[in-house]
């Protein structure tokens, strides 16, 4: 196993934001400071960045997105959670479809094998369930803060602040 250490802007260093491997083994990179999104190779060649954009100015060092998932067709989905508050989707190519959602902190996104999108809306300790166009489903309230949230063997797992759960999917 080789370990490889990237920033989300593509440099060896500290990042700020998760690092995904898409279904097709691209990897992707979330920068929550600069509201940036880029695609790499296995190799570490880039391939795409998208620049989110549109963030308010805030005395903090977040102010973009916090996580990006994938959808069918290549399909992007991002959470912007610090400072605008709202989903975003991309095509594969990097142009923005849409954005959507009422949300305190969108911090967490993973679509599940229906083709479904969870939510983890940080500050209200909240997992929202929509479609992919942006139709709510349910939630799961209750919560402490989430921060993440992942789709494994059929459950939804939420990552919450001091602790892990597993819920099933209703």
């Amino acid at each position: 196993t080789q370990l490889r250490v990237v920033a989300a802007d593509g440099s060896v260093g500290p990042g700020r934001g998760p690092v995904r491997v898409a279904p097709d083994g691209s990897i992707w990179t979330v920068d929550s400071a600069s509201s940036m999104i880029y695609k790499f190779t296995p190799e570490g060649k880039k391939l795409l960045e998208i620049s989110v954009g549109e963030q308010p100015k805030r005395n903090s060092d977040f102010v973009g997105t916090a996580d990006i998932t994938f959808g069918p067709n290549g399909r992007l989905f991002i959470a912007d959670g610090y400072g605008n508050k709202r989903v975003l989707e991309y095509t594969a190519d990097g142009k923005r479809v849409k954005q959507w959602g009422e949300f305190n902190l969108p911090h967490g996104i993973a679509i599940d094998t229906d083709n479904t999108l969870f939510i983890a809306d940080r500050e209200n300790g909240f997992v929202q369930h929509f479609t992919l166009d942006g139709t709510f489903i349910n939630k799961f309230e209750g919560l402490g803060k989430t921060f993440s949230v992942t789709i494994a063997n059929g459950a939804l797992w939420i990552g919450e602040i001091g602790r892990a759960s597993c819920r099933e999917r209703v």
